[in-house]
C-alpha cells in the first residue's frame, strides 16, 4: 500500500513538473513572439490630402494614437489642393490620396491605374459661393456674366458651380472662370480682383468672416454630395494590404469616437487644421464622418463623367466603367456590412 501511495505521489510530482515546464516553454515562446513584434518596424503609409474638414477621421485617428495602436505608421501630407495629392499618388511618390470624387472622374478618362477603397466623409453642403457686395452682388442673378474664382477645372468646386448656375437659370458660358489654388482665390477675393469665388470649407467660411457685412454667401445644401475618397494604385492595394487593413481599422475607431464624443472630435479636427471649432461644427451639421463604400457611388461618378464631357474638359470618349475603379476588398475584410452592392 505504501509503495502504491509513493508511486501516485511520484506521478503527481512528475505531472506538476511537466506542467511547470510547459508553462515556462509557452511563456518563453510568447515572450520571444512579443519581442519580435516589438522589434519589427510598423507598417508605413504616406497619405496626401488637402486641408479640409472632410479629412477629420485622419485627424482624430492620428491625435488619439489609433494608427500606432493598430501597428501602422502614417504620415499625412497636407497640400493646398487634393488634386495635387492625387497626382503625387499616381506618380508613385505617396501611397494613398484623400480626394473628392470629381478629380477621380476627370482622371479616369486618361488612366485606369487607381482604385477607390473607401469613402471617409460625405458632405451635403461643402462648396459655397462667396461674393462681394461692393461688387454689386447680392443675389445669385447678380453673378451673370461675372468673373468667378474657382479651384482647377474638373474638381468638385467647378462641378458645384455648374449645378448652382444651372439651378438659378444662369448661362455658364457667360461667366469667366479664374482657376487657381484655394489660397490664391481667397486672396484675390479679399483684394477684390475677383468679385466672387466658389470655395470649399474651411476657405469659404474664413473669407466670409474676413469680408464681414461686405460678403454674401450662396449655398445650396443637398444640391451636390461631395465624397472624400481614399485612393491608391492597384499594386499598393495588393502589396500593402495589411497596412490598408490597419488604416481602415484605425479610421473606423475614429468614426466611433466622433459619434460618442462629438465635441471632443470637433476640437481635435479644428486644432489639426489650425481653424476654429465653429468652422468644423458648422461643416459637420451637413456632413457625415463615416467609413463606407455605398451602392450609389458608381452612379455618382457616371453623372460627373457626363458633366466633364459636356464641359469639354476631356476629349470625347466613352464613359468609363466605374465599377472597375472601386476596390471593396480591403473594407470588406474589416467590416463587410460597410460595403454596399455596386451597380
Amino acid at each position: 500500500m505504501e509503495t502504491e501511495r509513493e508511486a501516485r505521489r511520484s506521478r503527481r510530482l512528475l505531472l506538476a513538473a511537466l506542467m511547470v515546464a510547459a508553462v515556462a516553454l509557452t511563456g518563453g515562446l510568447l515572450w520571444r513572439a512579443n519581442e519580435r513584434r516589438a522589434s519589427a518596424p510598423p507598417a508605413r503609409l504616406t497619405i496626401g490630402t488637402s486641408t479640409s474638414v472632410t479629412t477629420g477621421l485622419l485627424s482624430i485617428a492620428q491625435r488619439l494614437g489609433y494608427f500606432d495602436q493598430e501597428g501602422i505608421s502614417v504620415e499625412i501630407m497636407r497640400t493646398s489642393s487634393a488634386g495635387l495629392a492625387l497626382q503625387e499618388m499616381l506618380a508613385g511618390r505617396i501611397d494613398v490620396a484623400g480626394v473628392a470624387e470629381t478629380p477621380l472622374v476627370h482622371e479616369s478618362f486618361r488612366r485606369t491605374d487607381f482604385r477607390i477603397f473607401a469613402v471617409a466623409c460625405a458632405s451635403a453642403n461643402d462648396p459655397k459661393i462667396v461674393a462681394r457686395r461692393d461688387a454689386g452682388i447680392a443675389v445669385p442673378a447678380d453673378l451673370a456674366g461675372r468673373t468667378i474664382g474657382a479651384t482647377p477645372a474638373g474638381q468638385s468646386a467647378s462641378f458645384f458651380l455648374s449645378l448652382f448656375l444651372l439651378k438659378h437659370g444662369l448661362a455658364e458660358d457667360e461667366n469667366r472662370i479664374r482657376h487657381d489654388a484655394p489660397t490664391a482665390i481667397v486672396r484675390a477675393l479679399a483684394e477684390g480682383s475677383v468679385p466672387a469665388a466658389v470655395l470649399f470649407e474651411p476657405y469659404a467660411f474664413e473669407i466670409s468672416q474676413l469680408l464681414g457685412e461686405n460678403g454674401v454667401v450662396f449655398e445650396e445644401a443637398g444640391l451636390y454630395y461631395k465624397l472624400f475618397c481614399l485612393v491608391a494604385r492597384p499594386e499598393t492595394i495588393d502589396v500593402k494590404a495589411p497596412a490598408l487593413d490597419r488604416l481602415l481599422r484605425a479610421l473606423i475607431r475614429a468614426e466611433r469616437y466622433s459619434q460618442k464624443h462629438p465635441e471632443a472630435a470637433i476640437r481635435i479636427i479644428a486644432e489639426d487644421l489650425s481653424t476654429s471649432p465653429e468652422i468644423v461644427s458648422n461643416y459637420l451639421k451637413t456632413a457625415t464622418l463615416l467609413v463606407e463604400l455605398h451602392g450609389a457611388f458608381a452612379d455618382v461618378m457616371r453623372d460627373q463623367a457626363h458633366w466633364i464631357l459636356r464641359k469639354g474638359l476631356v476629349a470625347d470618349g466613352a464613359i468609363p466603367a466605374y465599377r472597375d475603379f472601386i476596390a471593396p476588398e480591403p473594407l470588406r475584410r474589416i467590416e463587410p456590412a460597410r460595403v454596399g452592392e455596386f451597380l
